[in-house]
């Protein structure tokens, strides 16, 4: 999954946790062949990402976010994802440089998110468009425009993904509590992302297993190799 699918979702997640299982397809229609993801949950603590690159995947297990991949000649690697957001930050900030991050897309504070009075009906599902006002950490303004609705799955399915965000190391952004006050997930995002399809179907437990021991940064630097 490219850094821009998920920042666009993690910069958009609610800040509630998930409490059913669940299913959902999205697409990324501003990105270079419109790219997809197959999201999986089963509550906040566990869920499965899916790109069409065969070569891996994100998982959280216990409340911890890993990348899984595939590299050749050294089968599959289970990565500790905070730990590389941690390390980098830190290398970044240690030779004074600007890291570009999830960071650069959260909302420090939300100006005001107003409904346009206009209904859509995204995978199924009918919300409402809304307008939203934010500004970043460097104080400038943004508008998105952003389909929610009050839908108990819109919210599970928004949920997760702000569970993903948590675990990963990402900071709350402002839109979280904005849209959790309001009890709203969100259908569509601008040109980011929007739900093809969701179901309240519930995965196999075997879809959220770890295939190998997980690895931190510092154990690949170390040159660990996967058990």
């Amino acid at each position: 999954m490219t850094r821009t699918l998920l920042a666009a979702l993690a910069a958009s997640a609610l800040a509630s946790a998930a409490h059913a299982d669940g299913v959902a397809e999205i697409s990324t229609p501003s990105q270079p062949g419109s790219e997809t993801a197959t999201i999986a949950w089963q509550d906040a603590d566990t869920l499965r990402i899916d790109t069409p690159d065969p070569a891996g995947y994100m998982l959280i297990r216990d409340g911890n976010a890993y990348a899984v991949t595939d590299q050749p000649g050294m089968g599959l690697m289970v990565l500790d994802l905070a730990s590389i957001m941690t390390m980098a930050r830190g290398m970044a900030a240690a030779g004074g440089m600007d890291t570009p991050s999830l960071d650069e897309h959260r909302a420090a504070a939300v100006e005001r998110i107003t409904a346009t009075g206009t209904r859509e009906t995204v995978a199924g599902l009918e919300g409402e468009v809304y307008e939203i006002v934010w500004t970043d950490a460097a104080g400038d303004s943004h508008t998105d425009t952003a389909v929610l609705s009050g839908d108990a799955l819109a919210r599970e399915f928004t949920a997760a993904f702000a569970a993903f965000a948590q675990a990963s190391g990402t900071e709350p952004d402002a839109r979280s509590v904005e849209l959790h006050d309001r009890g709203l997930g969100i259908l569509r995002y601008g040109d980011d992302f929007a739900l093809v399809s969701i179901s309240g179907d519930a995965p196999g437990a075997d879809h959220f297993e770890l295939p190998a021991e997980p690895m931190t940064m510092q154990d690949m630097m170390r040159g660990r190799m996967p058990d």
